[in-house]
């Protein structure tokens, strides 16, 4: 088993792969994501990179959370969080109506199927539970694929985008799923969607 460790909130900012600005935009989208979070709450981060950075940030304030993503170093697991390697085009590994909160962070775009990863994510959620959505926008494809080609933001990551989404789209893959009562806002200027959506 590996060896538990205390993430390093400060460091882990600028330790994190990709350029300067992938940090920046990254910081805004977890902030963003963190005032959504209620505390006491049982959380799923779908997408959750490598260290789960998401999960760390809003430790103090949740009951206790996973992270899945199909690469994740398992050092970075706690008491409170824990990180699970799986492949995400094959749905979850959690019972039905695990969670309060699913959070899904700058992940959908890299989905071939975005709605059956949200079918998943509503299965695993608890009756009136909350989902947490960022995406980039329509408007971002072309200023990410120009930065991208600069090396201002990650290539590889730009290219794995399989899509972008507006507020009509994103609410529309959500309909389908069985998700009610969303509250959609752009942010980033126009960069990217916040949505949060409830079973």
């Amino acid at each position: 088993m590996a060896p538990v460790i205390k993430m390093d909130k400060t460091r882990s900012f600028f330790s994190r792969g990709g350029t300067w600005l992938d940090k920046l935009i990254a910081f805004w989208r977890f902030r963003k994501a963190a005032s959504a979070v209620f505390s006491g709450a049982k959380i799923l981060d779908v997408g959750c990179g490598f260290t789960g950075e998401f999960l760390h940030r809003v430790e103090e304030k949740i009951s206790n959370s996973y992270g899945v993503d199909m690469f994740v170093d398992q050092a970075f697991s706690t008491n409170k969080i824990k990180l699970i390697e799986h492949n995400l085009n094959f749905g979850l590994p959690f019972p039905d109506n695990e969670f309060d909160m699913v959070v899904s962070l700058a992940n959908l775009e890299h989905m071939e199927r975005p709605e059956k990863i949200l079918e998943e994510i509503r299965r695993v959620l608890k009756p009136g539970g909350r989902l947490i959505l960022t995406a980039p926008t329509l408007y971002a494809k072309p200023v990410l694929e120009l930065m991208a080609r600069l090396n201002i933001v990650d290539r590889q990551e730009i290219k794995d985008h399989k899509r972008y989404f507006n507020k009509k789209t994103l609410c529309d893959h959500c309909d389908e799923a069985g998700f009610s009562l969303f509250r959609h806002a752009y942010f980033e200027f126009w960069m990217n969607n916040f949505l949060i959506a409830e079973k």
